[in-house]
């Protein structure tokens, strides 16, 4: 079953910690935000069994002058890491966020977000945020009120099968788990071999043994079978799973340092527009500043990657993800 999942952090600002954002879209992914706020009510580390991603991002090159990021709704998830990634590593370059939202109370949600890369990018980001509708409506696809009420979910027999068994009250321990690659396993038990061969030659063709008498044969045995395990060992030891990054304080980043804004301090923080993205006024803008080639990347529905399309074909590098939901 899909489900939109987003990687929305980089390495450069916290190394030991992984930030996935995921929208509540149906019954799964609503159970798995019941089982991690009741995780969390408890105090408990959740059990969490992760894989992929399966393809890789569009590279970000250092030689563009200018990177726009254009999302579209939660489509912003997927730039949010990359955005964060290129303020980081490439100094020199400008940054544009453009985000069409249907109401503000998106923005006022990600304002944490939206503040910590403004503080980042100092003078050469600037931000363009456009909201399509005022009118409130529901945040999620799933019924979020039962959720936080605690009515769509009631108990273990109601959340699917999947989380099961996996609560806070669970007997399984959670264990760090990560993968090493096969050339790496290959190349470290071809030395554990090597080393344990080694030793067993050794052993055997060493010249006070190979002379020794018969009594002392028992002692070769035994030297060998040690040798055996040890080499075992070793090659146990150097494919063993490299000792796993567990968040320390350091790699937070504090982003509620501030208090919390209304959506009408969020609106004239960020001098929040209405209605859609001028796409073609932007483009002029940013090719008329750019003192080089210039990469766009579109993120959201793919009424908004055409629109992307249309207006930088030619221009700009453009690099887009299909996001509809």
């Amino acid at each position: 079953k899909w489900h939109p999942f987003s990687v929305a952090s980089t390495p450069l600002e916290t190394p030991g910690l992984l930030t996935i954002y995921v929208k509540s879209l149906g019954k799964w992914s609503a159970g798995l935000h019941h089982y991690i706020r009741e995780c969390h009510e408890k105090n408990v580390q959740p059990i969490i069994y992760m894989d992929g991603g399966y393809t890789a991002t569009a590279p970000i090159s250092a030689a563009h002058s200018d990177v726009v990021f254009v999302g579209g709704g939660i489509g912003i998830t997927p730039l949010m890491g990359q955005l964060v990634h290129v303020l980081r590593s490439h100094p020199s370059q400008n940054v544009w966020l453009v985000w069409n939202v249907r109401r503000k109370d998106m923005l006022v949600h990600f304002q944490s977000w939206l503040r910590h890369i403004q503080n980042v990018g100092g003078d050469r980001l600037r931000i363009r945020l456009q909201v399509t509708q005022e009118e409130v409506t529901e945040f999620g696809v799933a019924n979020t009120d039962d959720i936080q009420s605690g009515q769509a979910f009631t108990g273990q027999q109601s959340l699917p099968r999947c989380f099961e068994g996996h609560g806070p009250n669970s007997a399984v321990e959670f264990r760090p788990y990560a993968h090493v690659s096969t050339i790496k396993r290959m190349v470290m038990l071809t030395l554990g071999f090597g080393f344990s061969c080694a030793l067993v030659a050794i052993a055997t063709y060493a010249n006070r043994l190979t002379t020794a008498t018969s009594a002392q044969w028992i002692l070769l045995r035994v030297v060998q079978f040690c040798v055996a395990v040890v080499g075992c060992y070793l090659a146990l030891l150097v494919t063993k799973f490299p000792k796993t990054l567990i968040p320390s304080s350091n790699d937070v980043i504090d982003h509620h340092d501030k208090a919390a804004m209304s959506s009408d301090g969020v609106a004239k923080h960020f001098e929040v527009q209405s209605g859609r993205a001028d796409l073609s006024e932007i483009f002029q803008t940013v090719e008329s500043g750019a003192q080089g080639s210039v990469a766009v990347y579109v993120c959201g529905p793919k009424s908004l990657i055409r629109s992307v399309d249309e207006n930088a074909h030619g221009k700009f590098q453009v690099h887009h993800e299909d996001f509809e939901m």
